[in-house]
């Protein structure tokens, strides 16, 4: 009734499938008659709650899609094969797209380099491309502010106020605005 469209629910693996699901059920509809959206944060890892268990639910955040990009675009500039995307999606073992929020790096994993890519990547751009180009999931594209090192603050001002986003002084990543990352959304929107 106040207008919320959905929910990111953040660390629902440790919430449970059967909790989630008695949540979701007492949700009300939102103000255009849906059901609310809901957004899962699964990480993978621990085997005790698959991501997969999840999808009766509602969507969960695409963890696996931002591993397998970033094995794949790693691996071409440096020692593997951009073949991977010959098999890429559920036949790749990816949740199913219609249940999958995909994205290239989120705030959990932008300052791992581990597992995921990040602004201070050559590949991040195109990945973003590649997402967007795709037909896979629901893609969100991330920006964020820079940083040096993992417990670095955003930008803010001698009071400690966090600055407005300012996409030309280079504290800010505004990887949303990049002319070709916009210029695919435009065409995912479209296609």
């Amino acid at each position: 009734s106040y207008g919320v469209s959905g929910f990111r629910v953040d660390a629902a693996k440790h919430i449970g499938v059967e909790d989630m699901t008695a949540i979701k059920a007492k949700l009300n509809k939102t103000v255009d008659g849906a059901a609310p959206q809901i957004a899962q944060e699964v990480f993978p890892g621990d085997g005790r709650n698959s991501a997969a268990a999840f999808t009766q639910v509602g969507k969960v955040l695409g963890f696996d899609y931002a591993y397998q990009i970033k094995d794949s675009f790693k691996s071409y500039t440096q020692d593997g094969n951009i073949g991977n995307f010959k098999i890429f999606g559920a036949a790749a073992g990816l949740l199913p797209s219609d249940k999958e929020l995909v994205f290239i790096e989120n705030h959990d994993t932008e300052r791992d380099h581990t597992n995921t890519l990040n602004y201070t990547d050559p590949n991040n751009t195109i990945a973003n491309e590649f997402m967007l180009a795709y037909p896979y999931g629901t893609p969100q594209v991330y920006a964020s502010f820079a940083w040096s090192n993992r417990d670095d603050s955003p930008p803010s001002n001698s009071d400690g106020i966090i600055t407005n986003t300012n996409c030309t002084d280079g504290s800010w990543v505004c990887v949303d605005r990049y002319t070709g990352v916009k210029g695919m959304v435009g065409f995912h929107n479209f296609v």
